[in-house]
């Protein structure tokens, strides 16, 4: 990724993600946006980072390992990926065998389609939520320097291939840059400069694996492996 450099007032930056708490008054760590597990090594080079605290980084572990597992078995349609094509769940599980258990038993029959089993895997939705609105706080900090303290106002995630085209088109509507003034040294103006949204406003931290995009209202959209989508707003409904 394109390495952007802090320029911005300190002063926006200045409590832990996601839980929020002053720095000055935790144990500060650094935390990956988005977090490495759900990636594929070789990371790429300037992955975005934030402050958080180390007690968030150990209460989010679980969730991020499960997300980071569950999603490579619904693609892969078993609890065993391949380790050459998913090496991080694999590894993961190699690790959990109650994780994969747990996977197992998430995949169940839906009836059927065409006299075949319909196999359908059934995600732990609160865990993942978790992970994607962290990831989500974490982004917004980043790209926008802005701090959310109150929880979302709308979370959805959803396979993408259940979006109907409207919802879809929508989804992967360009965000507008110009929509107003980037502050100068900001990462909105460094975004712009590089080109590096130049696809439609999103930002590809690892092709195939995660992109992401971020408005202004503000709201996140994210997209892993191509598979999941997700869009957290702080927005008023």
């Amino acid at each position: 990724m394109y390495q952007l450099r802090e320029y911005s007032d300190a002063r926006l930056r200045g409590a832990s993600v996601p839980c929020t708490e002053n720095h000055n008054d935790i144990t500060s760590s650094r935390d990956h946006v988005p977090t490495k597990a759900l990636l594929d090594p070789p990371y790429p080079e300037n992955l975005p980072v934030v402050k958080t605290c180390r007690e968030c980084n150990s209460a989010y572990a679980r969730d991020e390992e499960y997300l980071a597992a569950f999603l490579p078995a619904v693609i892969s349609g078993s609890s065993q990926p391949s380790p050459k094509t998913f090496p991080v769940a694999a590894g993961i599980l190699d690790r959990s065998p109650g994780l994969r258990k747990r996977l197992d038993q998430a995949r169940q029959v839906q009836g059927h389609l065409w006299e075949e089993p319909r196999m359908m895997w059934m995600p732990e939705a609160k865990r993942v939520e978790r992970v994607v609105i962290k990831n989500a706080r974490g982004h917004l900090l980043f790209e926008l320097d802005r701090q959310v303290v109150e929880p979302p106002s709308y979370v959805c995630v959803v396979p993408l291939c259940r979006m109907a085209g409207e919802q879809r088109e929508e989804f992967e509507r360009p965000s507008d840059p110009l929509s107003g003034w980037p502050e100068v040294g900001g990462k909105s103006m460094q975004r712009l400069l590089s080109s590096e949204c130049g696809s439609g406003g999103w930002i590809t931290v690892q092709h195939g694996v995660y992109r992401y995009a971020v408005d202004e209202e503000p709201k996140v959209r994210v997209v892993l492996r191509e598979y999941l989508g997700a869009v957290v707003s702080w927005a008023e409904q």
